[in-house]
């Protein structure tokens, strides 16, 4: 058995496997490619061999069964020798092997998994998950202004390349780990800009018919009863949307279209 390959390729496996799936590591994992991934998974991989080694010490010096049984084996597979201390042939084997049984616990420990499920370490774990988020899109506007959406329930003017506008609220919030190709709305208003003043005129409110949808469908006028709220959602290809930005109708109706969704 080779003795190299195991030393460089289980630990970064093992550390690439712990970048991405360890809260405080998948956010930037998840956007990062080529030698940037390349130096996440080694850093890890480093933390794991050097935690891995002072474990194969630990288990050499105090437990017989991993000194003499363990260690007899690893070193017979790797030379044929017989070599029976610690720091044998086998040991690199040994640190390599350990380096990947490690990841779970590590992962269970760091990412809190085994704290009991209670009203406080619940809110404490989704405090914590939001601010890994806010810390991964703190660099990206565009992420930003979609989590502070979605966060405190405003909704989003998106104007499209081809003059159309949509306004509505995020159907879940952003998630860095997926790369983000669409974005799903529940439309509040649309409408569309015209190509020389760029002036906002609104053609749609959506505002009535979702009020309808939200009741109990016999509740509802009989063309409406077999659409959920769901069924009005709109998914806008992310690479069409020309810019964005928050939009309050309170805001909007005070200060930018007094008369009412004409134009502004």
């Amino acid at each position: 058995m080779s003795l190299p390959p195991l030393l460089i390729l289980l630990p970064l496996v093992a550390g690439y496997t712990l970048s991405v799936t360890l809260n405080a590591s998948l956010y930037y994992a998840a956007r990062e490619s080529g030698h940037r991934l390349y130096f996440r998974a080694l850093f890890y991989a480093v933390f794991l061999v050097i935690t891995a080694t002072l474990i194969h010490i630990i288990l050499g010096t105090k437990s017989d069964t991993y000194h003499s049984h363990w260690m007899h084996l690893l070193n017979d597979i790797a030379d044929g020798r017989g070599n029976h201390g610690i720091w044998g042939v086998g040991a690199g084997i040994s640190i390599a092997l350990i380096s990947i049984v490690i990841v779970l616990p590590i992962q269970y420990i760091a990412n809190l998994d085994w704290l009991r499920h209670t009203p406080w370490t619940d809110a404490y774990r989704a405090r914590m998950k939001d601010y890994l988020l806010k810390k991964a899109i703190e660099h990206n506007d565009f992420e930003r202004l979609l989590h502070r959406s979605f966060e405190r329930k405003i909704p989003i003017m998106f104007t499209l390349d081809n003059g159309k506008v949509y306004v509505g609220t995020l159907v879940r919030a952003p998630n860095p780990i997926e790369q983000r190709r669409a974005i799903r709305i529940t439309p509040f208003l649309s409408g569309h800009r015209d190509k020389k003043t760029q002036k906002f005129t609104v053609t749609t409110f959506y505002g009535e018919i979702l009020e309808l949808l939200n009741k109990n469908p016999s509740e509802r006028p009989e063309a409406l009863k077999h659409l959920e709220q769901e069924d009005m959602e709109i998914i806008i290809p992310s690479d069409m949307i020309c810019s964005s930005h928050l939009f309050d109708l309170g805001t909007y109706l005070d200060h930018f279209d007094k008369d009412g969704f004409g134009n502004t």
